[in-house]
């Protein structure tokens, strides 16, 4: 349990609406290091969640991936329900980059945790 991740989130942005490129940022916290170091990480949360907001502000388009943890899981999925500009992608079988380059309309956010 040392060595693995308690949170781990990635968040993929667009940069540009007529190429492909994309800013990949990716946020881990292992369990030790969550415990020494809790106000990095709500000062991190709150970075990102006014990024988030910003996002949604402008209509932004939110593509959510599937993760492990089924509680997680089923908040996320309940959350995209409710929302018109959010997409839930159940499951994932290509790598990451590969299912990046297979979207026709990137969404604005992409976020996996």
């Amino acid at each position: 349990l040392k060595n693995k991740y308690f949170l781990a989130l990635c968040l993929y942005l667009k940069k540009d609406i007529n190429n492909k490129t994309f800013t990949e940022l990716f946020i881990g916290y292992k369990n030790n290091y969550l415990v020494l170091n809790i106000p990095l990480f709500i000062r991190t949360i709150k970075i990102l969640l006014n990024l988030i907001k910003q996002i949604a502000t402008y209509n932004g388009t939110f593509l959510f991936l599937a993760t492990n943890n089924k509680i997680l899981d089923y908040i996320i999925q309940q959350n995209c329900l409710q929302l018109n500009n959010s997409v839930y992608l159940a499951s994932v079988t290509l790598t990451t980059t590969d299912a990046i380059n297979k979207l026709i309309y990137f969404p604005d956010l992409i976020i996996s945790t």
